[in-house]
């Protein structure tokens, strides 16, 4: 370890050292100072029933979204239900969809731009919310609707003609099974 002399104050200063010991500057064998970058992320905010707040949360995060925020709003909106086939108390098949209520949550998501497969994943991701489900019938009394589980499955079977809930039934059941299927495509990407 050979000794050198600083060039801003003149100390003494082993060749080996990136800086004075004396007054701090820089020495010529110091690595140049790193710059980092904060990550580049995208984000997107999401509207959900409280009752399935940590499912879209576990959702969100298969595609690689951290929760960043969570905000509970108390006012007349639009909250997204679970898009998936659910059983009722009867026996029988029901989904959910956007429904209209006076209490909702709102969750923020980010996600980093240098994830991994990130094109992959988005590919996976749009693939898996682009899923058909059968709409709502047509009620007037979507906020009770929303607000009580196992109503929406009941006024279903007495409001929706046997054809058509058939036919919605078929489509939730092959869409939760596609479901699936895509959310197997995740496997190993992240």
């Amino acid at each position: 370890m050979a000794l050198t002399t600083c060039k801003e104050c003149g100390g003494k200063v082993s060749t080996e050292a990136l800086s004075c010991p004396q007054c701090g500057a820089p020495q010529k064998n110091s690595p140049p100072a790193v710059q980092s970058q904060p990550a580049r992320t995208e984000s997107t905010v999401v509207q959900v029933a409280p009752s399935i707040e940590n499912e879209r949360i576990k959702l969100m995060e298969m595609f690689g979204w951290t929760l960043q925020n969570r905000q509970e709003m108390r006012e007349e909106g639009d909250s997204h239900g679970k898009p998936a086939l659910l059983p009722s108390l009867a026996g029988r098949s029901r989904y959910v969809t956007t429904t209209n209520v006076s209490k909702y949550v709102k969750l923020h998501f980010t996600r980093n731009l240098a994830l991994a497969n990130l094109d992959r994943i988005k590919a996976i991701e749009t693939e898996y919310f682009a899923l058909p489900f059968p709409p709502v019938p047509p009620l007037s009394l979507s906020i009770i609707i929303s607000s009580i589980p196992c109503l929406p499955a009941l006024l279903n079977n007495l409001f929706v003609a046997p054809s058509k809930k058939k036919e919605a039934e078929a489509i939730c059941r092959e869409s939760a099974a596609k479901q699936k299927e895509v959310l197997k495509k995740l496997n190993g990407l992240l």
